[in-house]
């Protein structure tokens, strides 16, 4: 059985592909404001206002800095390096490129500030919020963020701002991965847990199901404009089928008269439409010879009038 290939810039409807593709400028312009946010984390850190560990600090900055850089850099590469005919921002996994990235770099943030920043494990569901309702993705982001929160606690207790309320250790012991690891007992570990984590895992899945409705809601009302554009382009077509009736007829009255001129229309027509479909096969032309306006130019030189908006020759020029 002949395994089909998988069209990877293939959408379901030009409507969700505009708004994907408005979505995915929007994450990547975001992407570009969090990576200020990591900027001035290290700022503050260095003028001394968060008291973390420069040997940890500096590691940590610089992975969280490259993984939300690493979205943008592949998009210039592919773009203006490469200069691709389709931008990337028309490729369906688009998303995931930036969802990846982003997840782990707001970890290793989240781990750096202490667990009073795992509210930002939300920004991924928010991120995500722009685009089509996928249950399998969203699933996956439900169960990440929640598994993310009792990480991103126990981590930044053992390694993370000093927290003295929190640790209470002495002060010769807050930057000691050993104390912290000693203090982290069965009791005080429960107590994080129930005081720390679930609180927080609550708050977070209230909000993802938030997010998931308003996602689900917006989707609605994609269908229902994909729909009438279906509608639309179905009146279109149907117009369009009996504007060529009429001008099959109008040629066959035409060849009753005189046949060399009837039997030119259908040729024009013919010729027109083979070149059309060659060249959309290329890639210079495939986003300019779409089916709709292939069509288009296969009506125009139907007609006895030269009609500049549509005419093949004039639109390549």
């Amino acid at each position: 059985m002949q395994r089909i290939k998988k069209d990877h810039w293939h959408y379901d409807d030009p409507v969700y592909e505009e708004a994907e593709i408005r979505a995915n400028k929007f994450n990547f312009i975001f992407l570009g404001a969090l990576m200020i946010l990591d900027v001035g984390i290290l700022a503050l850190t260095l003028f001394g206002v968060f008291t973390i560990n420069l040997t940890i600090m500096i590691p940590a900055f610089a992975a969280s800095f490259s993984l939300l850089a690493a979205p943008l850099i592949v998009l210039l590469f592919h773009d203006v390096i490469l200069k691709k005919e389709r931008t990337l921002l028309k490729w369906k996994e688009c998303k995931y490129l930036i969802y990846v990235p982003l997840y782990f770099a707001l970890l290793i943030v989240d781990i750096m500030l202490s667990q009073h920043a795992v509210l930002l494990i939300v920004i991924p569901p928010l991120m995500a919020a722009q685009y089509r309702f996928i249950r399998r993705d969203w699933t996956l982001i439900f169960v990440t963020t929640v598994a993310t929160i009792p990480i991103i606690v126990y981590s930044s207790f053992l390694f993370g701002l000093a927290d003295r309320n929190l640790l209470k250790l002495p002060e010769e012991d807050l930057n000691n991965f050993q104390a912290r690891l000693n203090a982290l007992t069965g009791s005080r570990a429960l107590d994080l847990f129930l005081h720390h984590c679930l609180p927080r895992i609550l708050a977070i899945v209230a909000i993802d199901f938030l997010m998931a409705a308003l996602v689900q809601r917006n989707v609605n009302m994609l269908d229902k404009q994909a729909e009438l554009n279906k509608q639309v382009s179905l009146e279109a077509e149907k117009k369009s089928r009996m504007q060529n009736a009429v001008i099959e007829e109008l040629a066959n009255v035409i060849e009753t008269r005189d046949i060399n001129t009837g039997e030119h229309v259908r040729r024009t027509k013919k010729f027109v439409s083979i070149i059309c479909h060659k060249l959309s096969q290329e890639e210079k032309y495939r986003d300019i010879l779409t089916p709709e306006m292939i069509n288009k130019y296969y009506l125009c030189r139907s007609n006895a009038r030269h009609r500049k908006d549509c005419c093949f020759r004039c639109h390549l020029a």
